[in-house]
Order: structure tokens, then sequence, then C-alpha cells
């Protein structure tokens, strides 16, 4: 067997200088080590390692391609605005300023290589040990190595090396990667040329040198006790929060989608870790595509492309609603609730999860997103419950309904079609700005667009929209703008949270607390209601009950899809009910028609009342415009053909008359 002659190469690492610190926090069983040092464009003198170290300061978009986003816990961070990095820290860098400036420490984590693949979920974590041969230095498993330097005195001082093997170790940017990447554009490390990207830094000059040191906090875990487990996606996702949230916020979507604590964030994680587990980016089901989470804009008033049909804030609420929301608002004669927040409560919370010993703590004002787990074990076990419990009851909703097969098919129109046969550009979108998870959508702006390069792929973004929004009306089978406005109600947060609240309603009646058989059977009868039909409830019915779409109005929908449900069985709504003017869809749409007939006979008799006969008249044309509505929405209309409800239609009109006329 040949033997081995000369040194063995030691594996390719980065080794920096810095001060060695230790950040602990009571009652923790987790200590935080870190090198405060700095990365440097130059690649010679003082700055060796220190160039290499910014290489690795790479957003997380160049670590892990869409196509591989199958877990939520690779969100750490992914979308990079480059219109920011572009139009503010680059010019900033170059003095175009006061000529003075300064950037804080870029917060970096160390962990193994591997860490974002699929299959590791609860990756290892090296674990420290001391050097036999080499004094005062502490190895981490082949992934990185610590070594303290001494005084004169031979006594430890702050101050240090740190060596990352870079085959073994990612450097995964928690804070700081836009300020990151203006520094690697500069030094040549950051190259955006043939890429979507480049359309951000057309206007820019070619990257120059550039001399300043890019301050770098990089940190790792260590425990304090064998009963402790690291795991680093907990941490840094944690981490991740409380830092960028004592800056500049991060979005309302990516603060629910990285919450560990409350139990309506984990909920939503759950159901878009399944996103991604089964569908991934995928046009002809519900998937990422649809589902709005990379979005670093707030509702509401958010642009959004045709392609969502929901986002984390609303399937946030909504199952801030069904696991802790108020009683007071069970009724069928509600239609409007008060406060969208802070709901408390958790009676509800334990019937959904009966069969787990679970129960949160009670939401607070550190606490916004409701009750939550401070256990992270207590966590891992909601997830699970979830899981068995209620995910299979959002997942159903989203994935059985009819209403949405005509987005979903026209979307797999559209894949296909630019799969096969479009243009680089074409593809380039698709790929990057609507599969790829990385906000580029809300960042390449059409009416914001600037410059030739930018302008082609606005023009891009529009053309897909353009021909998904064509093909799904012919799949639909109305015009473009009925169908944009029948999709545009389903992606309200009051249609979503009163969609999860018609089956929190029906729960308690024949399913017994089975709120995945419940969820089965709404959209079962959901299912029989035809487009033509669901276009008459979103654009006639549901305007004429309210106007608007604010979210309080969400008992509303939840009527509404209720009264679908109910069809002509009668068992939610009786055949007559005396609060026919406040109970049903039915009686509400009634009592607007009279309204409007009360004000064209105002107007229309303005010294002396009206004749009797001519007041039947306008009842009976109230009923049988709100009999024509319903039957366009494919719901009974029989009780306008009961003389009890055309008496007490009547009697409303009459009373309202006299008032008018008597004052």
């Amino acid at each position: 067997m040949p033997t081995l002659v000369g040194p063995i190469p030691e594996p390719a690492s980065i080794k920096v200088y810095g001060l060695l610190g230790t950040f602990r926090v009571g009652n923790s069983g987790f200590i935080v080590k870190y090198a405060s040092t700095f990365a440097n464009p130059a690649a010679s003198g003082r700055h060796w390692g220190h160039k290499e170290l910014l290489e690795e300061l790479k957003p997380m978009r160049d670590r892990l391609d869409a196509s591989k986003l199958q877990n939520l816990n690779s969100l750490l961070q992914r979308d990079l605005n480059d219109s920011r990095v572009a139009q503010d820290l680059i010019p900033y860098l170059l003095g175009q300023g006061m000529g003075i400036g300064f950037f804080p420490a870029i917060l970096a984590v160390l962990v193994p290589r591997g860490y974002l693949a699929e299959a590791m979920d609860d990756p290892h974590y090296p674990t420290p040990t001391q050097n036999s041969k080499i004094s005062h230095r502490t190895d981490y498993e082949g992934c990185w190595s610590v070594t303290s330097f001494t005084g004169e005195d031979g006594q430890i001082v702050p101050l240090g090396m740190l060596d990352i093997i870079r085959g073994s170790t990612d450097i995964i940017v928690l804070d700081g990667q836009h300020r990151a990447n203006a520094f690697r554009f500069l030094s040549g490390d950051f190259d955006p040329s043939k890429e979507i990207y480049q359309s951000f830094y057309d206007s820019l000059p070619p990257p120059q040198p550039l001399d300043a040191d890019l301050p770098v906090t990089l940190i790792w875990f260590e425990t304090q006790s064998s009963d402790s487990q690291i795991n680093p996606q907990l941490i840094s996702r944690r981490l991740f929060v409380d830092v960028n949230n004592t800056a500049k916020n991060v979005s309302l979507a990516r603060t629910i989608l990285l919450n560990d604590r409350a139990a309506t964030c984990l909920g939503t994680q759950e159901f878009y870790s399944r996103s991604a587990q089964e569908n991934g980016f995928e046009a002809g089901r519900f998937s990422l595509l649809h589902g709005g989470f990379d979005a670093d804009l707030e509702l509401p008033g958010r642009r959004h492309h045709k392609f969502m049909l929901t986002t984390p804030e609303i399937i946030h609420d909504a199952l801030l609603w069904a696991m802790f929301g108020s009683a007071a608002y069970d009724g069928l004669d509600c239609y409007r609730v008060g406060r969208l927040h802070h709901q408390q409560n958790t009676p509800r919370f334990r019937i959904i999860f009966s069969e787990y010993d679970l129960m949160p703590k009670g939401g607070g004002e550190d606490e916004v997103f409701g009750p939550y787990f401070d256990d992270p074990e207590k966590a891992k076990e909601f997830r699970y419950a979830f899981s068995k419990a209620y995910l299979p009851v959002i997942w159903t909703l989203f994935s059985e309904l009819s209403l949405l097969i005509p987005h979903y098919e026209a979307g797999r129109v559209i894949a296909d079609g630019i799969n096969t046969g479009s243009a680089p550009t074409e593809r380039d979108v698709w790929d990057k700005v609507f599969c790829g998870g990385e906000g580029l959508y809300w960042s390449l702006d059409p009416t914001k667009a600037t410059g030739k390069r930018s302008e082609k792929y606005s023009t891009a973004i529009k053309s897909i929209e353009s021909k998904f929004a064509d093909e799904r009306a012919t799949h639909f089978g109305q015009v473009v703008g009925t169908t944009n406005a029948v999709y545009d109600s389903f992606l309200t947060k009051a249609f979503q949270i009163g969609y999860v609240g018609a089956v929190e309603y029906l729960s308690y009646g024949a399913f017994d607390g089975d709120y995945i058989a419940s969820a089965a059977d709404l959209v079962a009868r959901l299912n029989g209601y035809t487009n033509s039909q669901w276009t008459a409830i979103f654009t006639e019915l549901k305007p004429l009950l309210s106007p608007g779409i604010d979210p309080k109005s969400w008992p509303l929908y939840r009527n509404l899809l209720l009264r679908m449900y109910d069809g002509d069985r009668g068992n939610l709504y009786d055949a007559y009910d005396e609060r026919l003017f406040s109970k049903p869809p039915d009686g509400v749409v009634f009592k607007k028609y009279l309204d409007e007939a009360k004000s064209s006979l105002f107007a229309a008799h303005e010294d002396a009342a009206p004749a009797e006969d001519e007041i039947l008249q306008r009842v009976q044309t109230a009923l049988d415009k709100s009999r024509a509505l319903l039957d366009r929405c494919g719901l009974s209309a029989e009780w306008f053909a009961q003389d009890a409800v055309r008496i007490q239609g009547e009697k409303h009109l009459k009373q309202q008359i006299a008032l008018y006329y008597s004052s």
C-alpha cells in the first residue's frame, strides 16, 4: 500500500481574529458564545481571512434554491430587497451623503453544514472539546475551533482566533444581509449580471475597491447542562425575530412564520410547512405559490399578485378566532365583531385539542399573537397535535373547494406554457418572482419600474398575470373583471375568517366537536354551487348585506356560508323566524329592498303619506327582487312565498312611513 509523503493538507478554512465573549440570560440552559471581528474586501495583508469571511456573508437565496424550499425552517432571511441595497446602501458606502458613515455589526450564526437540508429537521450541533495538543484551543467536531490568546503573565485574555472549516460549516446571516451584500457588491463578491437582480444595479458604477472594515459578530451555542439540547433552528429563529424587532421591524407575515411561541403562529407555520412539503411552488394545487408568505408588506392595502389566495396574517387571524375566539359572536344574528386581537377563550382551544395535554399561557401585551407556550417541548407537542387535530381542517378548505379549481387549473396551464415555450425573461420571472419566495414581486413593482432592464421584468410580470387572469376567467366561465372580483373577495381576511368560523359553528351541532368532519361536509355542500351562483353571491348578495371588505364583518361571511350550507333544509334557519330582519341573510336582503322602497316613496310623496295599495305593491316588489336575487345565488327562496314574511314586511314599511310623516 503506498505511503503518503509530506504534510497532509488541512481543510480550507477561514481564520479571523477577534474579541471573544460569552452571553448568558437567566434561567437558560444555553450559552451564546461570540467573536466580534470584521470582514474586509481586501485579499492580503492584515485582512488575511477577513476577505474570505465577506465571501461567506451571502444571502440565503445563494445557499438554498427555491425549488429546495420544502421546509419552512429554511425561511430565515431568505429574501433580499435588492432595491434597498442598490438605491440606499451602496450609494451610502460610496459617500453620496454627508461623506461620513458607519454600519453596525452583521450578526451571523455558525451551524454545521447540512443544517438547511430538507432531511435535517434536528441537525446535530457540535459540542466543544479541549484540544489535547494546542493549549487554550476548543474544537467543535471539525466544524470550527477557537484559540484564546494569553498575556505576558500567562493569563487568558479576551482575544483570540476563530477558525471556521468552510466545507463543514455554514455561516447564516441573522441580521444585516443587506449591509453585507452592499459590501459584497463593491468588492466583486456579488455579481448580479445575467440574473434578474441586475435590474436593480443597472444605474450603479462598476464595483470599485472599498477601504472599509465591516463589523461582524459571529455566534455559536453551547449548553450549560446535559439536560439542554441545542436546536440551532429554534434558537436562531428566536434571535432573528428579537434582533430585528429591536431595529427595523420584520414584516408581520415573516414574524408569524418565525414565532415559535404563540399557538396561532405555530399552527400557521404547520399549514405553510405542509404546503412546502407536499406541493412546493406547484401551480395546479394549493402551494407556496398561493400563500403570499414572502411579502414584505402588511395588510390591508397590499398589492397582491394574481396567484395569491391567502397570507400568513389571514391564516393566523382565522386560527385566532377558531382556537380562542369569544363565544359572544357565535349567534347567527351577529354580523360584525369588535376587536380582532387578544382573543383569550381557552375553553374553545381545550375542545379542539381535548385528546392532548396542552394548554398555552394567556397572551398579554408582550405576546401580541395570543396564548403561547414558553416551553419549547410543549410547543413541539402542540405542532404535532395541530397537525393531527386541526391542520386537516384548513387544508380541506383550500384544497377541496371547487370554487378554486379554475384558479389552480389556470395556474397549471400558465406554468406548463412557461416551462415549455416561453422566452427566457418570462421563465426567469416565473422562477424567481412567482416561485422564488424572495419577495421580488413587490420589489419589481410595475408601477415603479425604472430602467430598461427593470421595465423588461415588470413587463414580463404583467404579461404572466394577464395571461393567468384570461385563463382563469375562461375556466371560471365569467368575464375577467367579474372573475377577478370573485377571487379578490375570497382573498379577504373577512371571508377566510368567516370560512373557518362556519366550520366552528357546524362542529358544535351534528358533528359533536369533530372539526375535520365538519370541514369536509361544509366544503362538500358548497361544492354544489355553480360558478355563476358564486358570482352572484360575491358580487350581488354580499355587497347588499354589507359594502366594503372590513375584516370585522367576518360573521357576515360565516352566516352567508352557513345559509349556503343549509340550502333548502331549514336546519339552521327555520322556515320562518320572527327575527327576520336581523338573523337570516334572506331577511337582511329583504330589509335592504324595503329600505330602498321607503326612500323612493319619501321622494315621490313629499307632503302626504302614500296610499296603502302603493305600500303593498312596494312590499311585493321587494319580495320579488329578494326572491330573484336568491334564485341567482342558488339559494332557496321559499321564505318569500310565505304570508308571514309578507305581513312582517308590510308592518315594517308602514311603521317607517308613519314615523316619517308624523315627524
